[in-house]
């Protein structure tokens, strides 16, 4: 498909939009690489005495006051006195992020007869978690990190909105569901948020939901066996693809992605209750420090372990079931809009494509730092009544293989709080 003059005004816009960052420059990788391969130690306070306290285990009493927060989940004003930001962060915090809008008006405070529930202290910091918001896609967390000496100087992101950088180490897991052992790994998420005094930090927390409840199992079975089977035909191995001709090989290719398509009805997804317990586990939080050298430091170590009553807002999600592909090969599966975010998901059956989703206004949908996919966009203060998507091939602007134009407009009443 050649472009036509309206594309090629879409095609100068989009060179001038923001296209996808790295999410940070690559000094600051190498800083946090080097914390995950131990080859940073731990920074002592300036006192030079390293303070510790181990939190309180939760007991009977603290189950049943978890139980009442999971039934009535209702939002509440917290009444930790020596803690005035908690139940107010998604407030702050809300317009500052990359995937900005009104939680605070949504959000679940999440408190206990016992601060240890959602507050508790490692190696000189105090990490709680104080309110929660949750939709089909995602769960939104409010942290607060309290040290008890100040935080070293932190470089920044670098991106927009910027942050310092704040990067938690942490595992999840659901009581509605088993996460498959290939997924049971640690994450390493940056949290967007800043500084409310020397001491402490408040950071919003993103969890994919989407992305948890995927089950490929099925999909990969199939996928194998078919890869396996078109190797045999086209007279090739893993070891020979290799070493085959690119010719060869393109088609290989082209072929396996024509087939795998057939292949997405074993793709499946666990329904969201509207109801479950998250548990979070933190063992590290870390940063980079904001100097020539962009070193990496661990701010501590621990065992922040919390166990989250979740309450699922369903009445704000829009899913566009659109299933179509056209003869170059590319189309849309579906595309899922929140009060935050718009998911794109793609149908093709070729390789290497490039995205570009423009709002109303023509301009280059922003992506969600926070998310682990180039396909997650966030919505901010943009025009989407109407959305373009375009699929672009991927060396270049010059050939436009997909495009879609969609209206949100009926849907608004979903979204007015």
């Amino acid at each position: 498909m050649k472009l036509n003059e309206t594309e090629k005004m879409i095609q100068q816009q989009l060179k001038k939009e923001l296209s996808i960052p790295d999410s940070v420059h690559d000094s600051l990788q190498e800083a946090y690489r080097k914390i995950e391969n131990k080859e940073v130690l731990q920074k002592k306070p300036a006192g030079g005495k390293r303070w510790q306290k181990r939190a309180v285990k939760i007991g009977g009493g603290m189950a049943a006051a978890l139980a009442a927060a999971f039934l009535f989940c209702v939002s509440h004003p917290a009444e930790a006195k020596d803690l005035p930001w908690i139940g107010h962060l998604f407030e702050r915090l809300e317009s500052k992020v990359s995937f900005s809008g009104d939680f605070s008006g949504k959000a679940e405070v999440l408190e206990g007869e016992e601060l240890t529930a959602f507050s508790q202290a490692h190696d000189g910091m105090t990490v709680t978690v104080s309110e929660v918001y949750a939709n089909e896609m995602a769960v939104y967390l409010t942290l607060l990190l309290k040290r008890e000496e100040p935080f070293p100087e932190l470089a920044q992101a670098e991106l927009d909105p910027d942050y310092p950088m704040v990067r938690i180490t942490w595992r999840r897991d659901y009581d509605f569901m088993e996460l498959p052992e290939e997924d049971r790994y640690e994450n390493q998420t940056d949290l967007e948020g800043e500084f409310l005094d020397d001491r402490t930090y408040a950071g919003i927390l993103r969890i994919d939901l989407e992305s948890d409840t995927s089950d490929t199992t099925e999909y990969y079975r199939h996928f194998y066996e078919m890869k396996g089977t078109l190797l045999a035909e086209m007279g090739l191995t893993d070891e020979t693809l290799d070493q085959t001709s690119e010719e060869k090989r393109t088609e290989f290719y082209d072929r396996l992605m024509e087939r795998s398509y057939e292949l997405q009805k074993y793709k499946t997804r666990t329904d969201v209750p509207e109801q479950f317990h998250l548990q979070l586990d933190i063992s590290r939080i870390s940063g980079v420090l904001n100097t020539q050298e962009r070193e990496g430091i661990i701010l501590g170590e621990g065992d922040w372990s919390f166990d989250i009553p979740v309450c699922v807002d369903t009445s704000r999600t829009e899913v566009r079931k659109i299933n179509e592909i056209n003869e170059n090969g590319f189309g849309l599966e579906s595309v899922i809009r929140t009060p935050y975010e718009l998911t794109v998901n793609i149908a093709r059956k070729r390789g290497n494509y490039r995205l570009e989703v423009l709002d109303a206004d023509g301009k280059a949908m922003p992506p969600n730092h926070s998310s682990n996919f180039a396909n997650n966009y966030t919505i901010r203060d943009r025009d989407i009544s109407t959305v373009d998507i375009y699929i672009l091939d991927h060396d270049s602007y010059n050939e436009v293989l997909y495009h879609k134009t969609l209206h949100f407009e009926e849907a608004d009443e979903l979204f007015k709080d």
